[in-house]
């Protein structure tokens, strides 16, 4: 037989969980005291209650605060592996871009309900091709209700071959050929312009007149 001052051990919480300790406690200056414990789906939070008047009140202080405690705090999964996060631009790839995810889970006790942020480090702007799947890139700090909780790494989704020489060419004429019109039509408008220009500066030929065509050319005597 065993007999536990602890009378509130063993009490089930409607809520889920159950008081399972830790240590009763009583003197004349701190009154009667209570250190008590209790778990709900893997998490355990604890109590204490000082000065309290009687074994009673101590008991019922501490019921209150457990099953208070219990319903505020949760394990909570924050980040799953594999989570997507965010895109980031790829050049000189067969692909524009590439899905950057998280690289690992992350789990904390944490309040129920708090939003969770995710606030990217590191991470660049463009990656050049080839891109392993896999490959770290960044890190993310994870926030729940603006506290920082924990860092996960952040790493490509699938591989991005590079693109060949003739694709990149024709994809750089592709992207430009509105460009390359424009350019084309100032050259030929620029080109007519000029040639214009020229033939309006040459001087009129001379015209021959048809009695000019038979008069005899002069002849020079020595002396």
């Amino acid at each position: 037989t065993i007999v536990n001052r602890n009378t509130p051990l063993g009490t089930r919480f409607t809520t889920g969980g159950v008081i399972d300790g830790m240590k009763t406690g009583h003197t004349t200056a701190a009154g009667y005291s209570l250190v008590g414990s209790a778990t709900r789906g893997g998490v355990t939070v604890v109590s204490a209650v000082l000065g309290e008047p009687s074994e009673a009140a101590r008991d019922a202080d501490t019921i209150k605060l457990l099953r208070w405690g219990s319903t505020i705090f949760g394990r909570r999964t924050l980040v799953r592996e594999g989570d997507a996060v965010t895109q980031v631009a790829v050049e000189h790839g067969k692909a524009e871009a590439v899905g950057v995810d998280a690289g690992q889970a992350l789990q904390r006790v944490v309040p129920r309900g708090e939003p969770v942020r995710l606030e990217r480090t590191g991470v660049p702007s463009v990656l050049q091709a080839p891109i392993a799947a896999g490959t770290k890139v960044g890190s993310a700090r994870v926030l729940v209700g603006g506290k920082l909780v924990g860092t996960i790494p952040l790493v490509t989704r699938t591989d991005v071959e590079k693109e060949s020489l003739p694709a990149a060419v024709a994809g750089a004429v592709g992207s430009h050929w509105q460009g390359a019109l424009v350019a084309l039509l100032l050259i030929l408008i620029g080109t007519l312009t000029l040639i214009r220009a020229r033939s309006t500066r040459r001087p009129p030929r001379p015209r021959a007149t048809a009695g000019a065509a038979h008069e005899p050319a002069e002849r020079t005597t020595a002396p």
